[in-house]
């Protein structure tokens, strides 16, 4: 398991490099202005792409015809995969309340429980977003996936959109109180239905791993 885990790093670094450099290359942008809520969500969605990356890898360099003639199991295959999604996620959660932290400190509206709601609320999608698209790359391949991955990220946002511009402000107003209303529950609800979504797309993805050919 962790030799797979570390193949995958090494076929990142350069990359990682790369993506690294467009995060510093934000945030010294935005930051200063106190719009770091922005980089928050563009830096978890930066986050959920290697995972991506290294199974279009894996598909151009043909590794899984290989790996099916080696004694690795393929469920490890595929676990090694979601725990690869977990390290980046969850280090880009991190690397997100830094910078939203250290933004507020700098403009002097240092708020924590907003910080920590907007780190829980990206790192949480930035899981579901992987969760839902690694069983569609499994089963189509990484070149066939990438439209329904584009449309995964993009619906959600035009409904939202959609939303916003027609339903009447006295609607979205009595939403929101209902939501505020389950404040001090709603994290515990949203991380137990992260931790659900990503369980179940292990499995799922597991079966369809597990019934492929090479």
């Amino acid at each position: 398991m962790t030799g797979l885990i570390l193949k995958d790093f090494i076929n990142l670094k350069k990359y990682l490099r790369i993506l690294l450099l467009i995060v510093i290359f934000y945030a010294v942008i935005y930051i200063p202005k106190g719009n770091a809520d922005f980089i928050a969500s563009f830096l978890i969605f930066l986050g959920a792409m290697p995972v991506m990356s290294t199974i279009s890898i894996d598909d151009n360099s043909k590794w899984n015809s290989y790996a099916s003639t080696m004694p690795i199991k393929r469920t490890d295959i595929v676990l090694s995969k979601y725990i690869l999604m977990m390290i980046f996620i969850l280090c880009s959660g991190l690397f997100c309340f830094t910078l939203l932290t250290v933004a507020d400190k700098l403009n002097n509206s240092f708020n924590l429980e907003r910080i920590l709601l907007i780190t829980l609320a990206s790192t949480c999608l930035g899981l579901i977003y992987d969760s839902i698209n690694i069983p569609i790359v499994f089963k189509l391949g990484s070149e066939k996936a990438r439209l329904i991955m584009m449309l995964v990220l993009f619906i959600p946002f035009g409904i939202t959109l959609f939303l916003s511009k027609t339903l009447e402000k006295s609607t979205i107003t009595s939403l929101i109180n209902i939501i505020n209303s389950y404040q001090s529950v709603l994290p515990i609800i949203v991380i137990g239905a992260t931790i659900l979504i990503v369980v179940s797309s292990y499995f799922i993805s597991a079966n369809i791993f597990a019934k492929k050919e090479f």
